[in-house]
């Protein structure tokens, strides 16, 4: 073995007298300079580590290990020093973030009197380190101070790195990795069958390289944003805890929005207005007229993967709709009367389902006939029929009624669940629940698109849907209600807080399939540095400002932790479901509109108070309408 000092000095370790004298230079000061000849003993200690040796050659080589080792650890160490005259941990740690203390390695195998007697390494392990120790110090603090070497072996001519892998110790094997160590081929080996395998195996996306792969990649490390992108990867990797595989990227509907049919041109408004007129006035019915209503579901935690994958099918097929109370395991049947069912009962192919919809529709018939009772109810307030009051606390009081269960206890409902479908006419409204981003703050339901940081990618890009019905006017007016329009009549009353836009319309138990026309599926933007901006926004239809685009995508790929993240990553994810309502809501409205049109030649109108229809939405109103 040949030891290099320099290219004038080198040592043959196989020749006796190159030994005696390289022994003597280090014993005697290879350097004039302290800080050269530091750097000189971790060249020859690194070399006498790496190298292949032969049996001859063993005890030379130890030998001169600890010769060397020794030497260093008289080296003085600004930590050590501060460690040893007990200064206080923070301005300990203001040193080291300042960067005054980067000029001395410390040895983490000899024995140290600033620790006791006891060595770095073993002071750094947690079953070892003692409450006062482990109190003031932690491995970042050696780590980001740069005062471990990496390359050090142990008596055995073990690497730190090696001794953390052989000891199944990935917390701190991610640690190296995060200060810029690498895993050898041969330590790589070690992990075979272990979950650490696993770890250096993990893989962010496809194209993308493993952690092993990248910590050991020459170019990569090179780079000036490497430390970013292992420590992204890294925490990639920490939260990566479902189980589900990864979706693919779908397109945000089944159906092409980028073009509308082309069968027939979109009448204009005034003639379209007309038709609708002729209706309004009594002089044509409304066969040539669709009301369409939006409902957005989110793939919450409780949905299993196959119903998930099902849904997510290329062949969309239409489907009856039900309640959360027809769907109750809990639900209590009742005996009655046999009466005929209506055609939209006799559609369902469920006896079950379909004795359920009689059941809650016949109560729910009873509450629209039956008078309200204020004193029953401990409120001021009076209302025309029972209905009213369940509705009015529908909306306000959601939780009490269908989530504590007063609907079963307080009104008979044969379910404690919701027997309503809420509906929007708004698309954009529907897109906010289906991404799940109304139900971020309840963890046991929200299911996160889950981005990478290191990819800028969504692990789960479609986090739910948005069903779309077609109704005609005159089912839709008999069978569910218009929330703004009972609001405007003054059939409720509602805070200032629900008068919000929400477009919201009320469906009792059951939509036939035969209404359920389309399904459009919500998917959270690619942020990949792959993607330009220019092509992002035209890719997703989200016609944002680049400053905004930059922003969120910086928030989504930083590989920060806690709370403080935490709450940027889902306000970001807020951002982006808004960007959604507001850019692909339009875009699904207008398809719909000119599809429906160009396949039935019906025109896409809207609820107004007092039974009239209109192109354009009623908007509700903002404060209580004057009632005469």
């Amino acid at each position: 073995m040949i030891i290099t000092v320099s290219e004038k000095a080198k040592y043959n370790l196989a020749d006796s007298k190159r030994f005696r004298i390289l022994k003597n230079r280090i014993s005697n000061g290879i350097s004039t300079r302290q800080d050269r000849e530091e750097s000189l003993l971790r060249k020859i200690l690194e070399q006498l580590h790496s190298a292949e040796i032969s049996e001859e050659e063993k005890p030379r080589i130890k030998e001169l290990r600890e010769l060397v080792t020794q030497k260093l650890s008289r080296f003085p160490s600004a930590i050590l020093d501060l460690i040893h005259a007990s200064k206080n941990p923070t301005e300990v740690r203001e040193l080291i973030s300042a960067g005054k203390t980067k000029t001395k390695f410390i040895a983490l195998f000899e024995p140290q009197k600033a620790f006791g007697g006891k060595s770095l390494f073993y002071r750094l392990q947690e079953n070892h380190f003692d409450y006062h120790y482990r109190r003031l110090w932690h491995w970042e603090d050696f780590l980001a101070a740069g005062v471990i070497d990496f390359n050090e072996r142990d008596e055995s001519g073990r690497r730190l790195m090696t001794i953390l892998l052989q000891n199944r110790d990935q917390r701190n094997v991610t640690r190296l990795l995060k200060f810029g160590d690498f895993v050898s081929e041969k330590e790589y080996e070690l992990t075979e069958g272990t979950e650490l395998r696993d770890f250096l195996n993990y893989q962010p996306g496809l194209d993308e390289p493993t952690i092993y792969e990248l910590v050991n990649d020459p170019k990569e490390r090179k780079r000036e944003d490497y430390p970013e992108k292992v420590a992204a990867m890294l925490a990639d990797q920490a939260d990566t805890t479902d189980e589900e595989s990864t979706d693919s990227e779908v397109e945000s509907s089944i159906y092409d929005l980028s073009s509308d049919s082309e069968e027939e041109e979109y009448p204009g408004k005034i003639s379209l207005q007309n038709r609708i007129d002729l209706y309004n006035e009594g002089e044509s019915g409304c066969e040539n007229l669709a009301l369409v209503e939006y409902r957005g579901l989110h793939f919450k935690k409780g949905f299993s993967l196959e119903e998930k994958e099902r849904i997510k099918a290329k062949k969309f097929e239409s489907e009856d709709t039900f309640s959360l109370a027809i769907k109750d395991p809990a639900f209590q049947e009742m005996e009655t009367h046999e009466e005929s069912s209506s055609s939209s009962e006799e559609e369902i192919e469920s006896p079950i389902k379909r004795r359920r919809v009689k059941q809650i529709k016949t109560k729910w018939k009873e509450t629209e006939k039956a008078e309200d009772d204020p004193s029953k109810y401990k409120t001021i307030r009076s209302f025309e029929r029972l209905s009213f009051r369940l509705m009015q606390q529908y909306i306000m009081a959601f939780k009490g009624l269908v989530i504590k269960g007063s609907i079963q206890s307080v009104y008979g409902f044969p379910s404690a669940k919701n027997p309503f479908l809420s509906l929007t006419r708004f698309p954009g409204k529907a897109i906010l629940y289906g991404s799940g981003v109304r139900h971020e703050k309840i963890e046991s339901i929200f299911r996160n698109p889950h981005y990478r940081r290191f990819t800028g990618r969504p692990k789960h890009p479609v986090t739910g849907y948005v069903e779309v019905y077609v109704f005609d006017p005159e089912y839709a007016r008999k069978n569910s209600y218009n929330r703004d329009i009972l609001y405007s009549e003054g059939k409720i009353s509602l805070k200032q807080t629900y008068l919000n836009g929400e477009g919201e319309r009320l469906v009792i138990a059951h939509i036939p399939k035969r209404y359920h026309r389309y399904r459009f599926f919500i998917v959270f933007p690619n942020f990949s540095n792959k993607l330009t901006y220019k092509k992002w926004k035209e890719k997703y239809g989200l016609r944002v400002q680049s400053k905004s685009f930059e922003k969120i995508q910086k928030i989504l790929r930083s590989p920060d932790r806690g709370e403080e993240r935490k709450k940027k990553y889902l306000e970001s994810l807020l951002k982006i479901a808004q960007w959604m309502d507001k850019y692909c809501g339009p875009r699904i409205s207008e398809w719909i509109r000119h599809s429906i049109f160009n396949r039935e030649g019906k025109i896409v109108v809207h609820d107004h108070p007092e039974g009239k229809l209109s192109l354009d939405p009623f908007m509700g109103y903002r404060h209580k309408p004057t009632i005469i």
